[in-house]
């Protein structure tokens, strides 16, 4: 009898797992992002002295983007995936606080938006980073569930509210329910974060779900828990990412014990590049950091995995962008793009796939009126600082790249060779095509959203 019923629940979870893989267009997704987290700070992208083997596990068993592209700094690049376009296109690049009082505009049409449409229901757990205004809440921009910090409690800040709070303060909660009054950014928070994401797995598991883990675990003010202090070769900023591996490890265990991994796409990426540190954060052989338009602070590792369907241990090096999510979901769910407005990205499952005679979604990547990328050329339109403007460098001797400096990525991945007096047709082409995207850009681009204008 025992064995009659094991066998008849097995038979029940197995016809609940086929109708859904036949109701669904395409796989669940998870998205996780971590914060200034550089290209030396994973062993599988050549690190030694932190071990990362959830998040190397990805690789292995996946494909490693490695010209893979974001912002310089964090709520430009989440507004890029957001939207699909490059942040200026959509109304700013720079660190949106709750004293600024704007964020993403009603009017975008967002991923978790789009995905709805084919039947998704879309989480966020970690950082919003968008706009801590009512207007501006995850919940009014396409998800259904939100875990994590958020600084203004309504468009009135109530008497205990900090509106002018950055990475940390307000409150931390559960959609729109306090679950405590303040919010301090450590591990044991990361914890609790996760705890959401793994129940939003469990309620979902039975159809189509995008879980947006975003986590805060490797910005500044690193407070690993107790567990993980000492744990590595790089002090309390190695231990910080061994304990983000730890909770990517507990995501990726939840989507093996409940029969979800074969249909599930996970990607893992970087909001921007490590701040410029002595110690601690690496972009590895990239120059500069966070605040900055050196290859160090937007290329940032971007690994996926989805069983079956990616070759594992496979390696892409086209030019690719986090604004490249948004097409990319919506062709694997098989649903339409905006075609109201311009778009900055390109669905990289030709990639993903490795389809034969695949070509790369992108010729160039450009900063507006400060870098263009185009195959291993690189020029500078504009000084680029080491440091940015935070003025944190490690390399404080190396002089600024002056405008109409020229790289070749491919000979001089650290950009230290500038090489435009060698090469001036490459330079008048490289300045021709960024004439021409920043006349695009000034004609097709669109506001950020301002409380002022909401109300």
């Amino acid at each position: 009898m025992t064995r009659l019923l094991i066998s008849l629940v097995a038979f029940a979870v197995a016809a609940s797992n086929a109708a859904r893989t036949a109701d669904a267009k395409g796989p669940n997704i998870v998205f996780i992002l971590a914060n200034d987290l550089g290209c030396g700070d994973l062993g599988c992208f050549g690190a030694k002295d932190i071990k990362t083997p959830n998040i190397d596990s990805l690789a292995r068993d996946g494909i490693k983007f490695t010209g893979f592209y974001v912002h310089q700094r964090c709520s430009p690049s989440r507004l890029s995936f957001m939207t699909g376009c490059y942040a200026h296109r959509v109304g700013t690049t720079k660190v949106i606080y709750p004293r600024d009082r704007i964020g993403i505009h009603p009017d975008e049409i967002t991923t978790p938006e789009l995905l709805k449409k084919a039947g998704y229901t879309c989480g966020i757990v970690g950082k919003w980073h968008m706009g801590d205004w009512e207007p501006f809440h995850p919940l009014n921009h396409g998800f259904d569930y939100f875990k994590g910090a958020w600084h203004v409690k309504s468009e009135d800040a109530k008497p205990g509210s900090d509106p002018d709070a950055g990475e940390e303060g307000g409150a931390f909660v559960e959609n729109r329910k306090v679950l405590k009054e303040s919010y301090t950014k450590s591990g044991a928070t990361e914890h609790e974060e996760v705890d959401g994401a793994l129940k939003f797995i469990e309620t979902n598991k039975d159809r189509p779900f995008l879980l947006y883990y975003a986590s805060r675990g490797t910005h500044s003010r690193w407070r690993p828990s107790k567990e993980f202090q000492g744990t590595s070769k790089r002090g309390v900023y190695g231990d910080a990412v061994q304990e983000l591996d730890f909770e990517v490890g507990r995501v990726l265990k939840k989507l093996d014990d409940l029969g979800l991994s074969k249909n599930t796409l996970v990607i893992f990426g970087s909001d921007n590049g490590a701040p410029e540190s002595s110690t601690g954060p690496s972009n590895g052989p990239l120059r500069g950091g966070k605040w900055t338009n050196f290859e160090g602070g937007i290329r940032t590792p971007c690994l996926m995995r989805w069983p079956n369907r990616i070759t594992a241990g496979s390696t892409c090096d086209a030019i690719s962008g986090i604004w490249d999510l948004l097409p990319t979901f919506c062709e694997l769910a098989e649903i339409e793009t905006p075609s109201d407005r311009v778009l900055d990205g390109a669905s990289l499952v030709p990639m993903m796939l490795q389809t034969k005679n695949a070509k790369p979604p992108h010729d160039d990547v450009i900063m507006a009126n400060s870098t263009i990328r185009q195959g291993d050329w690189k020029l500078y339109l504009k000084d680029q600082k080491p440091g940015g403007k935070s003025g944190n460098t490690s390399d404080s001797e190396r002089k600024p790249a002056a405008a109409g400096s020229l790289f070749n990525l491919k000979t001089d991945l650290g950009e230290t060779k500038n090489v435009a007096a060698e090469n001036p047709e490459i330079v008048k082409r490289l300045r021709a095509r960024a004439e021409v995207f920043e006349k695009e850009l000034a004609a097709h681009s669109r506001t950020i959203g301002r409380l002022a204008d909401l109300k």
